[in-house]
């Protein structure tokens, strides 16, 4: 038999790695949310995935998406998102459009899409919102069993004349 410690260490994990799945902190599966955004446009094309959004003022400089998104009467909002899934592997995700009131997070739709393991940049895939308001919002991105792989918060705000210009980023 090992050693005490080592058997005590094994333990530990085993029981870690349970209590951490039973509380819902840690998929069934090894899922990772590599990226995720907001975005005015997402396109598939036969090259992998274009995002059209407004960028951020220059102190947000680690933002690559639409925050604020600046809403037009018609517009609908775009969540973009890429997740590492094992190869061989089909399940079902879901984001979780929510947005706050006075009472706090608001749910207003629950969107599924299925990923496919495999591709080392993740998953890729979008859903689309349409009829938001100004204020503040969120998308969680969870799994069937409602652990939550990541989310993305925002802020929609009424376009202005002044609006600058989209611009394009690709997801390939």
């Amino acid at each position: 038999w090992p050693a005490p410690s080592v058997t005590a260490c094994i333990v530990l994990t085993f029981g870690a790695i349970n209590g951490l799945y039973f509380a819902r902190l840690m998929p069934p599966v090894p899922l990772a949310l590599k990226s995720a955004g907001i975005y005015h446009h997402v396109v598939r094309t036969p090259t992998g995935y274009q995002a059209k959004y407004v960028p951020p003022p220059s102190y947000r400089f680690w933002k690559d998406w639409d925050d604020p998104f600046y809403l037009s009467p018609g517009d609908a909002v775009f969540c973009y998102t890429a997740i590492f899934a094992p190869q061989k592997i089909r399940v079902p995700v879901f984001h979780i459009w929510s947005r706050k009131t006075n009472q706090g997070w608001t749910k207003t739709d629950r969107i599924r899409f299925e990923i496919s393991g495999g591709r080392r940049a993740g998953y890729r895939g979008y859903t689309v919102k349409r009829g938001c308001v100004p204020g503040k919002w969120r998308v969680e991105i969870q799994t069937e069993e409602g652990h939550i792989l990541g989310k993305v918060e925002f802020r929609i705000v009424p376009s202005t004349e002044d609006r600058p210009p989209l611009k394009t980023k690709w997801f390939r």
